[in-house]
């Protein structure tokens, strides 16, 4: 019998509509489940808590995370000091606020790019580069997001691109609220990640996600994980949607 995992998405403000439906019939192992609105960080990670106690109980866990879930699920396994089976995590991100120069930086590549809006990404970015603050980091996200194109960075094959794109607009709405709010919250404290003790870990990192430089990452996720199998893939930003490594080593389970 497969083992059970719990599915931490995207983080504040997400859900796992489109994961549901590209990968709940597959993988009836995996709940995908979705977030609650949360107005702080801790309240975020005290439920993400809570449903981690409920799924599993006194028994080991099994987890896969993405993103800032990755944070999220690293964060939880230290305080609470669970027994963790299997630890999946899925384009983790070493440094919010590097993460988003590096994609400012792939976004003024792009020739379709509006000279205006060129303009005020190069000026918000160097602005934020020079003085890494909150305050900045969103006035730099403000001008990202005016991007029309900006999800195409997110996938290394533009037929799954296109196929995320057209999903979102049947799926939940993204609150953007929220996840300033969390983020915010949880980028107003210096934190630290650190090993978790996993029977078995897995990290896999996507070749070309936009938010990271990768062989920068590969070391930094191998310090932290010094035993553990830190995989490069095919993919941007969702290993899960683009890579047959996560469908080989999930069935292998």
């Amino acid at each position: 019998m497969k083992p059970k995992f719990l599915f931490f998405h995207y983080g504040p403000g997400g859900n796992c509509d489109i994961e549901k439906r590209w990968l709940s019939h597959k993988y009836p192992n995996i709940e995908f489940w979705d977030q609650p609105k949360s107005s702080s960080y801790d309240q975020l990670k005290m439920a993400c808590a809570t449903k981690l106690q409920n799924t599993f109980g006194k028994n080991p866990v099994n987890i896969i995370a993405h993103s800032f879930g990755c944070n999220i699920a690293i964060d939880i396994l230290n305080e609470q000091k669970y027994t963790v089976e299997n630890l999946i995590l899925l384009s983790p991100v070493s440094n919010l606020f590097e993460a988003f120069k590096n994609i400012s930086s792939r976004i003024l590549e792009k020739s379709d790019l509006d000279i205006q809006l060129r303009n005020e990404i190069s000026i918000a970015l160097s602005l934020f580069t020079s003085n890494p603050s909150i305050d900045l980091f969103w006035s730099l996200i403000e001008k990202l997001i005016r991007y029309p194109n900006m999800l195409d960075l997110y996938f290394a094959q533009t037929a799954i691109g296109n196929r995320y794109k057209d999903e979102m607009t049947k799926s939940t709405p993204f609150d953007f609220e929220m996840w300033q709010t969390v983020l915010s919250d949880y980028l107003s404290e210096t934190r630290k990640n650190s090993s978790v003790a996993s029977n078995f870990t897995r990290i896999l990192i996507g070749k070309f996600d936009p938010y990271i430089q990768l062989d920068n990452e590969m070391i930094y996720w191998q310090k932290i994980f010094p035993n553990v199998l830190v995989e490069p893939v095919e993919t941007g930003h969702y290993p899960h949607l683009e890579s047959m490594a996560f469908s080989a080593f999930i069935e292998s389970l």
